[in-house]
């Protein structure tokens, strides 16, 4: 079987990190991936594609002028019928919107789309026209998937067509043993290719209990609460601590204003957008998500992967994938004194913090890997290709 994966990309984060993933393990079940990266003309390449190339993933770029293009949607097509791809599969609302209303009779090829997530926007901003428009686009695709039980509850489900819905939760490739790394600066250095953020970041990484999270800087990651739970920890429980950011994003000023402001600006490093950044994981003494929205996020497979203990909020698919005390600690959004609590009773508790990684490996190893994933797409490829007319 041949698969169109077509995605928008701004990074290699989460929606980028599940598609190599499946793509991965489609070849290796013997199917036919490629991945249609739809960009600006003339850029350098991003990095998804690097990434694709690194893997031996099929790579086909579609350079278009940025908003709605029909004539990109034409090329999508064309390119799809002459190499006779049987699945066309949209990763992100811009394919959405370019193929969605191309009605099934001139299409002929079925065409799923997997929502990743929800992002938060301001009313009658560009993002929020977009989010109209794909929200009506997904009605004419063939199947949409969910990557995690909490988005079956959201409001944006709502306004779309229940028959067509199936939930797929997120799966990783857990096969990286080499990339386990005791030393922290074999780690930085076989990770990090600028010299200044490696030289500072060998610095920040001392005998400190290090807190990490990795995500875009946007204020539904709830990042500013993060910094306040590491001020009480410092502040108030006098711990060494620290706090590192591994993204990028339009929050980075306030974070940095904000960190200053509570007297631990000493105690912050945002490394900016780092390739593969699950490969800094083991510098984490725990893994922390304070996000007031999420799909499932890939970052919390992969720590769980890297035998991290996890702290998370209560939001979207994590508790679907997390019990409260048994693979991580939950708790309340916008709460920093119980990311705060939860951490020191991680750091004071050694048989918790061995049992929360046991079992959040064990759950990882049965529900979240590319394998179930790749098995359980496959199955809504195979439904849809036979419900198109001939």
């Amino acid at each position: 079987m041949k698969i169109l994966h077509l995605i928008d990309s701004g990074g290699l984060y989460g929606a980028e990190m599940m598609l190599l993933s499946l793509a991965k393990q489609q070849i290796k079940n013997g199917m036919e991936p490629t991945i249609g990266s739809i960009r600006i003309p003339d850029i350098a390449y991003k990095a998804i594609e690097e990434e694709a190339v690194k893997l031996g993933i099929e790579l086909h770029l579609f350079n278009m002028k940025s908003g709605f293009n029909l004539s990109g949607s034409v090329d999508i097509l064309k390119y799809a019928k002459n190499n006779n791809f049987d699945v066309i599969h949209s990763h992100g609302y811009k394919p959405n919107i370019l193929l969605g209303l191309i009605p099934k009779s001139i299409r002929k090829i079925p065409i799923i789309s997997t929502k990743h997530g929800y992002t938060s926007t301001v009313k009658f901003s560009k993002m929020h026209v977009y989010q109209l428009l794909d929200t009506f686009a997904l009605k004419f695709v063939d199947r949409i998937v969910l990557v995690s039980r909490a988005m079956l509850e959201s409001n944006e489900i709502n306004n779309l067509p229940t028959d067509k819905i199936e939930l797929i939760e997120n799966g990783i490739d857990i096969t990286h043993p080499e990339m386990i790394y005791e030393d922290q600066n074999k780690i930085i250095n076989s990770h990090i290719e600028d010299d200044t953020i490696r030289h500072s970041l060998r610095k920040f990484c001392d005998d400190s209990l290090l807190l990490t999270s990795i995500g875009r800087l946007s204020a539904e990651k709830g990042y500013d609460v993060l910094i306040q739970a590491v001020s009480i920890l410092i502040n108030e429980h006098h711990l060494k601590i620290k706090l590192l950011l591994i993204g990028d994003g339009i929050e980075k000023d306030n974070l940095l204003r904000l960190a200053n402001e509570l007297g631990i600006a000493e105690n912050l490093f945002i490394t900016g957008y780092i390739d593969n950044a699950k490969f800094l994981l083991p510098l984490a003494d725990i893994y922390v998500i304070s996000s007031h929205t999420e799909g499932l996020p890939i970052t919390l497979l992969e720590a769980m992967s890297f035998s991290i203990p996890i702290i998370a909020t209560k939001v979207g698919g994590i508790p679907y994938v997390i019990d409260n005390e048994r693979e991580g600690l939950l708790v309340e959004s916008a709460k920093p004194s119980e990311i705060a609590d939860a951490v020191l009773r991680i750091t004071k508790d050694k048989n918790l913090a061995n049992g929360l990684i046991f079992n959040s490996a064990s759950k990882l190893r049965s529900m979240f890997t590319s394998e179930v994933m790749a098995e359980k797409y496959t199955r809504v490829y195979n439904q849809v290709s036979t419900s198109l007319p001939d």
